[in-house]
């Protein structure tokens, strides 16, 4: 049962991070103008006839309330230049009119992150047994669940500030974060288990530990290309929010576009060099037989975006691949690294 509840919460992050790319990109961020609640309600409303009429003073009247709280943290942190210099670039306290799809659909986001939140809760209380015996896997948990606290206050924080873009490229990071904690709790507790040490299916008689570096370059050099489609991302925001650019944004783009189109051709050969050498080396494991089918599908995705304008519909299912791509090159290396320190 437990080992459900772990999978579970990999798997609803994992859909957590579409969902909110589907939100960035239909431009539904805002379809709630106010958090937790959605235009004061617990169920948001289907028509504007059921808010008062005064509902843009209203909620505008919330967010700046919470963002002078926001002023205050960000003045104790020292970094309160920050704030005040994204706030003369951005639409902090634009009008939020109704719409019920977007509404919606930032509803259906949030409850999607509070599935999460008790699924990552009920990995944190499942851990509690090994507080004694196994305290890294309790310390894991822990951290999981400290990342969930803080990434509910940045949604609330970008809510309140209007999506303010870096902030929501970081609210994504921290997702991917989570993933990576989780899924190392899931393989310590379940996967090692599965695979004999001395076991001949896993080709320790060959394990190199030269692999077990080169699982970590290809990581790193698939961070960076996610880095730089973040670039392009906060890029393609500035130009469809606040320059209301709804064509040509390409042409708009700095040189980290065309450096990150360039990139993918070092991800794909990556890895396929690595998935290569898992061969060789008889180190293969289903984590590394999806390496592949996702660079293919991210570099899929990537094609449609350069040729097809940024098309919307390919947006989400780009981060949602490469997410799935990096989650799994890291569940690899958890394996090689596994595979090495038992050979």
């Amino acid at each position: 049962m437990f080992r459900i509840t772990v999978l579970s919460s990999i798997v609803a992050v994992f859909f957590l991070i579409f969902i909110g790319s589907l939100v960035r990109t239909t431009g539904a961020g805002m379809g709630c103008p106010d958090w937790p609640k959605c235009f004061g309600q617990y169920v948001p409303p289907t028509s504007v006839s059921e808010l008062n009429p005064n509902y843009l003073d209203e909620f505008k009247e919330v967010r700046i309330k919470k963002n002078q709280r926001l002023e205050l943290l960000f003045v104790a942190l020292g970094i309160e230049k920050v704030l005040y210099d994204k706030q003369k670039n951005h639409n902090t306290y634009e009008e939020i009119h109704f719409n019920a799809l977007n509404t919606w659909i930032e509803y259906v986001n949030r409850l999607v992150g509070l599935i999460v939140g008790f699924l990552v809760l009920g990995v944190f209380l499942g851990c509690l047994r090994y507080i004694k015996t196994q305290t890294s896997i309790f310390l894991l948990a822990l951290f999981s669940l400290i990342l969930l606290l803080i990434e509910a206050f940045m949604g609330s924080v970008v809510v309140s500030t209007n999506l303010f873009p870096e902030l929501i490229s970081l609210h994504m990071l921290l997702a991917v974060l989570l993933v990576f904690c989780l899924l190392k709790i899931y393989f310590d507790l379940f996967l090692k288990k599965e695979k004999n040490p001395t076991s001949k299916s896993i080709g320790l008689a060959n394990a190199h530990k030269v692999l077990k570096f080169l699982s970590i370059g290809v990581i790193i050099i698939t961070f960076i290309q996610m880095y730089l489609g973040i670039n392009i991302r906060e890029q393609v925001d500035f130009w469809h929010n606040t320059a209301r650019l709804e064509s040509g944004i390409i042409e708009k783009l700095d040189k980290s576009f065309y450096i990150h189109r360039s990139f993918s051709l070092l991800v794909l050969g990556a890895n396929m060099y690595m998935v290569f050498k898992l061969q060789q080396e008889g180190l293969n494991n289903w984590a590394s037989k999806t390496l592949l089918p996702f660079t293919f599908l991210c570099v899929f995705t990537g094609i449609t975006l350069a040729y097809f304008d940024l098309t919307k519909y390919s947006q989400p299912f780009h981060l949602f691949f490469a997410t799935l791509l990096i989650g799994m090159q890291y569940l690899n290396f958890l394996y090689v690294k596994f595979a090495v320190s038992n050979r």
